[in-house]
Order: structure tokens, then sequence, then C-alpha cells
């Protein structure tokens, strides 16, 4: 569906296919669109549609895409081929809809776009989402108008703005609502998110680090559980040995119930996970996908970090991949689950960092 262009100002609105660059696009592009002062067009490659489409009033186009970084030989070749028909696509979409601006979230589907862009000389502008820029925003941010960034960015960044990170308004309205913790004889909710698409590391972890926690904290303890598909019936048959209550399932739409409910997070740390717990105020383990392009995920933690000299305390708690095992996680739990003044502090101190999406900044930038 493509509406009437001539009465409004025309927006491309373009995102790489993973969750953390796709989910902060969606609410841009859906906040323009009822605007109603813009003709919104949400570019994403296939990947990106299948996890992500905005709502009905937002006019779709297909990018053909393909990752550079980390190849061998041949598939560098097939990824510019790929990319380079993206390009023409591109071309073709700017000059039939004429945008006045290109509004990209980084990751591989903004390069044939924004390099069409720069061609018929449209406006850019980028947001980085992450503590650590990304390649490809990186690549582009000399050619911006404006760099916006969600979390405090590591390196400075020459004309930028501390916009936020967009997330749904379900998440929003958690953040007026007081964190309690739990009396000891009452469930403890334990959230466990692996981003987008789960994590097979806690897939492993998990159970047996259960099945080593005490009876008495076992019954305690009701797990919501973000798992990759595949793993999902190993999961469950040995959760189904212990005397937990639990929730699995490989997404969660409606994750925001699950954060509001939640006494604790375990989480990857992309910066959707780290924005949306500053902002619920969740006392949070963060553990960061060992592997994320220039360690971004550990970055990202570091800038909702704090830890309280006097007490030891801390806004949050961040432990490398290599050195997490069952043994060390059974005892953080069981020493956290009763520890109601740390869980306690890292709530209210971890919603100090968080940073509303300003919306209005957005706007006033683009009608400009």
């Amino acid at each position: 569906m493509v509406t009437n262009l001539k009465k409004k100002k025309t927006i491309f609105v373009v995102a790489g296919g993973t969750g953390g660059h796709l989910f902060p696009a969606k609410v841009v592009a859906e906040d323009l669109t009822a605007h109603k002062k813009f003709n919104v067009f949400f570019l994403s490659d296939k990947r990106g549609f299948l996890a992500c489409k905005p709502d009905q009033n937002t006019n779709l186009l297909p990018v053909w895409a393909k990752g550079f970084f980390g190849k061998n030989n041949i598939h560098k070749i097939i990824s510019l081929f790929i990319t380079g028909l993206g390009l023409l696509q591109s071309l073709y979409y700017i000059l039939r809809y004429r945008p006045e601006q290109v509004i990209g979230f980084g990751g591989y589907t903004c390069v044939p776009v924004f390099f069409a862009a720069l061609i018929l000389r449209k406006k850019i502008f980028i947001h980085e989402q992450n503590a650590q820029i990304g390649r490809t925003n990186k690549f582009f941010a000399k050619y911006a108008d404006t760099v916006f960034y969600g979390l405090p960015l590591s390196t400075p960044i020459p004309r930028s703005i501390h916009l936020g990170n967009p997330v749904r308004k379900e998440i929003l309205s958690l953040s007026d609502l007081p964190y309690t913790s739990p009396h000891k004889d009452k469930k403890f909710h334990i959230l466990i998110m692996g981003g987008s698409m789960g994590a097979a590391f806690f897939a492993t972890l998990l159970p047996k680090t259960i099945m080593h926690l005490s009876q008495k904290d076992q019954s305690r303890l009701h797990i919501t559980f973000q798992c990759p598909q595949h793993h999902i019936d190993s999961v469950k048959e040995r959760l189904n040995q212990s005397n937990i209550s639990y929730d699995i399932a490989p997404f969660f739409v409606n994750i925001s119930d699950y954060i509001k409910t939640s006494h604790f997070v375990i989480s990857r740390a992309g910066a959707l996970s780290v924005t949306e717990m500053s902002i619920a105020g969740k006392p949070t383990l963060f553990i960061p996908y060992p592997y994320a392009t220039d360690d971004h995920q550990a970055k990202n933690v570091r800038s909702v970090y704090v830890k309280d000299n006097k007490t030891g305390f801390s806004s949050c708690w961040m432990r490398r991949q290599n050195e997490v095992d069952f043994e060390w996680l059974t005892t953080f739990i069981t020493n956290i689950m009763n520890d109601h003044k740390q869980l306690i502090f890292a709530a209210k101190k971890i919603k100090t960092f968080s940073v509303v999406y300003k919306r209005d900044v957005l706007e006033q930038k683009i009608m400009s």
C-alpha cells in the first residue's frame, strides 16, 4: 500500500535484519506514520520482514543485501553481488518515491540504501543503538546530517545527539512502576533473555544450575525462559525433574508482561536489552555475547554500570561468558534471591541511566 505522496514529506526508514536494529526502526517508522505529516517507507531485507513488520499503515520495501565482514573470499564476492543488486533497487526506490531523508538504524541492509541516497544527494540520518558505533554506521557517519545515539557512546562522534533508544509503549509504561523485592515465602520470578533469537549457552547452563539449587530455592523459583526452539524439548525435560515452575518459548510477544512481573533478569547485553532493563528498573545480570563485533555488548553494560564504594552494591552485574559455569551461577542465584537490599539498590540505580526516546527531537530534525 502506497499512500498519497504529494502532500506529505517522504521518509525512508531502513534497518538490518536483526532485532536490535529492527525494533527501534519499527517504533520510529510507526511514530512518523502516525504523525500524519510523513509518508514513511520501511526498508529491510527478507530476514528483517520475517522478524518484524511495522503496522499496516507503513509502506514496505524489500532490499537485497548480505553481510560482508568475517566471510571467506567466495562469500565476499557473493555479498558484493547481492549488495550491488540492492544498490540498484535502492536507486530505483529513491527515484520513484523521492524521499527527502533516509534514516538508517544499522546493519548491512543500510549499505546499499545509504550509497543510493548519497549518489542521489539525499540527506541521511543515522541512529546507533549501542555504546560502540557499528561498522556500517561508522563508515557513513561522516556523510550524515546527524548521528543519533541510544546509549552513551564510548567514543564521541561529531554532529551527534543523545536521542535514546526507541522502545515500545508497553516498555515505557513500566518506568513508573516501583520495584518490590518478594518476601522469602513468596515466588521469586527470574526472566532469562538471550536476545531476539535466544541463546544456546543459556539453554545448556540453566537446567544444570537449577538442578543444583536447594529444594527450598527451587520451590520458590518461577523461571521465564526465552529459549532457542531446537533446545526447548531438552530444557523442558530437565526442568520437569525440578521443583520450579516455568514458562518457556523461543519468543514472547508480550515480553513487557514478563519484565513487569520479574524480580531479577539474566540477559545478553544488546542495546535494547540494556535500555529496557534501565527503563523498567530491573536488577540484571548481563552476560555479553562473547563474539559481538568490537565487544559492543560489554560496552553497553559499562554505560549503565556504577558501583557504590561504601556498600559494594552496583547498578547491575556483568560476567563474561567464559567466567560463568553452573557452580558460580548456582551460588549467585542462591545469594541474590535473599539479598533484598542489593536488589532494591540495583533496581533504583540502573533506572537513573534510563533515557526515554526523544521523539520530538527526531521529528524536529527531520522537519528542518
